[in-house]
């Protein structure tokens, strides 16, 4: 949430910096950012929970297709008579409450540094586009072999992997992160 924000607000920073130049404080700026961010919070877990609840609903269906098959094949055989198995979805609303609560929370926490990055920008090195992208001029070398084998981006990558190692690690463990938390 974090990274993802930070780059949706770098991006816009000609935005912010206008809205400043024209009257906007710095806690409006903020309060902007966070209501467009849970907004959008709530749109993901509304989406969220309907595209659970409908696939959960698919699945069930299927379910309960071929466990029916399957009773009336036993019950041919002669193994089974007279059973009734039926899947039911059941909602536990304090599993759901949580996970909206967590969600909200986790995203709050995830954009209080970029909101306030967002209200600290300068509306005329935001409007110049001064601060937006600093390059070093730094000659990175990589070597003619990994770039026979991974071609022109592959070197590009790797240059640019040379050039700002830390910010790779930070994208790195945050998608090992979501990864692990997705499965």
């Amino acid at each position: 949430i974090y990274n993802s924000f930070t780059i949706s607000i770098a991006e816009r920073r000609k935005d912010y910096g206008m809205l400043i130049s024209i009257g906007a404080s710095k806690k409006q700026i903020r309060k902007l950012v966070i209501i467009e961010v849970m907004i959008m919070a709530t749109l993901g877990l509304l989406l969220g929970f309907t595209i659970g609840f409908l696939g959960i609903k698919l699945l069930y269906f299927v379910l309960n297709i071929l466990i029916e098959k399957l009773i009336d094949l036993q019950a041919s055989q002669g193994i089974a008579n007279n059973i009734s198995l039926q899947l039911k979805m059941v909602f536990n609303m304090s599993v759901i409450l949580t996970t909206t609560v967590v969600t909200y929370i986790i995203t709050y926490l995830g954009i209080l540094r970029p909101a306030r990055k967002a209200a600290k920008t300068s509306p005329i090195e935001s409007i110049k586009g001064i601060d937006e992208v600093a390059y070093k001029k730094r000659n990175v070398k990589t070597s003619k072999l990994s770039k026979k084998i991974l071609g022109i981006e592959g070197d590009l990558a790797n240059k640019s992997l040379k050039r700002s190692r830390r910010r790779y690690r930070i994208t790195i463990v945050s998608l090992t992160v979501s990864i692990v938390l997705f499965l």
